[in-house]
């Protein structure tokens, strides 16, 4: 962050409430993900894990919440950015309130977190230091959202005669917003070598004999950045297929929708895996969570042979 190595104690104490709520966010990213397209894997043990995760949320969102008096100034102000938007994840996602449970509220639910991602990423930028991969990541999950928008007006004009051209047009600024983000993930990669910004918060928590922590964050930014490009790239070449206003082969979607809920889930994992990292650096003390992510992972040639 660009406002790190001024106040020590306020460092360490963003540091912790930034990881917890991105731990939230994780972890209730994960349920819906598990939730909605995994609905055949719920089993007994796996509902239990999922209430586990529900009670002990609600918990730690509230420890969380109450830890962030002890921050003033911009530490507080950026801070709080990061709880809005989080809250809204824990409000979106909370399968155990009975008004998220139907069809209904899907597309609403879909249009609320996209909306609070675009205002979150625009308010969120002007904290974090340019040579910070994670500057460049948060610039593409906005080129990401903006996509996703403009797939939305997409399907919404396709199979449309009279609206073959809005169609066409919204195709064509998705693709753009696609390769606008994987260069900005790309260039993040390359600052991250060329600057020490992107594991400030190592540096901080751990300040001496720290090399093998660092390295160790270093390849799981690395591996975080690498699925989003994989997630960013099949999508891109899936609405590419799109010819003269028809949807690809069943085959191509199916596949589609298989690969992109593979990178979903591993991103849920190693996001999560990097927030507990920086918690465990500092001795901080994490409920029983459950990331539920891998128990979907499958070859993705499987997918093929059947």
């Amino acid at each position: 962050m660009n406002f790190y190595q001024y106040d020590y104690q306020q460092d360490m104490y963003f540091i912790e409430i930034r990881n917890r709520f991105e731990l939230i966010q994780w972890l209730y990213t994960d349920n819906d993900h598990f939730i909605e397209n995994f609905a055949d894997k719920i089993n007994k043990d796996v509902l239990k894990k999922l209430f586990v995760n529900s009670k002990n949320l609600k918990k730690y969102l509230n420890q969380t919440k109450r830890k962030m008096n002890r921050l003033n100034g911009v530490h507080l102000e950026c801070a709080q950015h990061i709880q809005q938007f989080v809250e809204v994840f824990a409000k979106e996602y909370d399968f155990t309130n009975i008004k998220n449970i139907n069809s209904d509220c899907e597309d609403t639910k879909f249009t609320n977190i996209l909306h609070a991602d675009v205002d979150f990423r625009n308010s969120y930028t002007k904290y974090l230091r340019r040579k910070d991969i994670e500057y460049w990541r948060n610039k593409a999950f906005a080129d990401y959202g903006l996509a996703l928008s403009a797939m939305l007006d997409f399907i919404n004009y396709l199979g449309v005669k009279a609206d073959s051209e809005l169609a066409e047009e919204k195709r064509n600024d998705l693709l753009r917003y696609f390769q606008s983000a994987q260069k900005r993930l790309q260039l993040g990669k390359r600052m991250m070598s060329a600057s020490d910004d992107s594991y400030l918060d190592c540096m901080i928590v751990l300040p001496e004999n720290n090399d093998a922590v660092i390295n160790k964050f270093k390849l799981m930014q690395c591996e975080y950045n690498s699925i989003v490009e994989e997630l960013f790239f099949v999508q891109k070449e899936y609405f590419a297929q799109f010819q003269d206003g028809e949807f690809p082969l069943d085959a191509e979607s199916k596949l589609f929708e298989h690969q992109s809920n593979q990178y979903i889930g591993k991103m849920n994992e190693v996001g999560f895996e990097m927030s507990l990292f920086i918690l465990n650096l500092m001795n901080v003390e994490v409920p029983d969570f459950y990331i539920l992510s891998p128990l979907t992972y499958e070859n993705h040639f499987e997918h093929l042979y059947a």
